[in-house]
């Protein structure tokens, strides 16, 4: 790397600095600004600035697995810099110094949204070393919160979904027809970070930014039958510059209850300091029948756009580095 340029963990005092790299990423929908005390707090943080303080790049990771896999999140390059593989040199350099013994694997998601990103997902799948993990589809609406109340007070209140806490979801990962239902990949998407579906990342999906819900079977009774019925739901919420983000993860087969596991996540963004404009991306399974889905959302929000979500994993080798 040239010799102007430095990598360093990020601080409280780089915030303005670090949003000015770029303030119109994920569609207006960038979570940056509403977490990036927490993440510099937990020194999840990194970026890149020049001798004269200039900030250029910016990435956080995130370890999970029990450290053997980190996730890389909010990667932004200023524009006078694009093109000089920056990120991957704050990778390399970062990598080997914070998270080694433990990092076997590096997480990545990639948005296929566009025919040009389109495009990097297919020169992405021809490189040595890396490997899909798994795909899902994000559907994205924009609603109001006049639309979301009164859907929300005609709605039929049940007793047949749960509030997921620690223990809870440390039973359903001991279940393994659960887990097969639910993770049929082995791992839990949420909010753009893959995790195993094991005890070591409950603390981490369990957060205050959070709301987990399910529905269906805690164990096999069914007869004659391996398969179990459920769906699991979380709600990651958060502010940004357009409005209030409602951002849901579904995994499982009953769709059908989907409409109860929205009245749960409605009730959460009612409990929030109110804005009027509430975006919802909704992330399912590519094949999740998505028409009683999208029928609910469309009783809060309108359609916005859908499009793929591509996770892949990469090997670490520290020879490489």
């Amino acid at each position: 790397m040239s010799t102007d340029l430095t990598i360093r963990q990020a601080r409280l005092e780089d915030r303005e600095s670090v949003l000015d790299i770029n303030d119109n990423i994920y569609n207006g929908r960038d979570f940056l600004p509403h977490f990036y005390n927490d993440l510099v707090n937990n020194h999840q943080a990194f970026l890149c600035q020049q001798h004269d303080g200039l900030v250029v790049a910016f990435v956080f990771l995130v370890a999970v697995d029990g450290g053997e896999t980190v996730v890389g999140r909010g990667g932004r390059v200023r524009s006078s810099h694009t093109g000089k593989r920056i990120l991957d040199k704050m990778f390399k350099t970062v990598l080997p110094n914070v998270y080694l013994p433990k990092l076997k694997r590096i997480a990545f998601c990639m948005n296929a949204d566009g025919e040009y990103y389109i495009n990097r997902v297919k020169k992405l799948e021809m490189l040595p070393g890396v490997k899909p993990a798994f795909s899902y589809v994000n559907s994205s609406y924009t609603g109001t919160l006049s639309r979301l109340v009164k859907r929300h007070t005609s709605e039929v209140k049940s007793n047949g979904v749960r509030h997921v806490d620690k223990s809870m979801l440390m039973r359903l990962f001991k279940s393994k027809s659960i887990c097969e239902n639910l993770f049929p990949d082995d791992i839990m998407g949420i909010h753009m970070v893959p995790y195993k579906p094991i005890d070591s990342n409950v603390e981490q999906i369990v957060s205050g930014s959070t709301l987990i819900v399910y529905s269906g079977d805690l164990e096999n009774t069914r007869e004659n039958s391996n398969i179990v019925r459920g769906l699991l739901t979380v709600g990651t919420y958060y502010y940004c510059k357009t409005g209030l983000v409602c951002y849901i993860d579904v995994f499982g087969n009953e769709v059908n209850d989907f409409s109860l596991h929205l009245s749960e996540h409605l009730d959460k963004i009612q409990s929030l300091p109110k804005n009027n404009i509430i975006l919802y991306d909704v992330v399912t399974p590519v094949d999740m029948d998505l028409v009683i889905i999208d029928q609910e959302m469309r009783q809060v929000a309108n359609f916005q756009k859908k499009f793929n979500r591509y996770f892949y994993y990469s090997k670490f080798i520290k020879s490489n580095l």
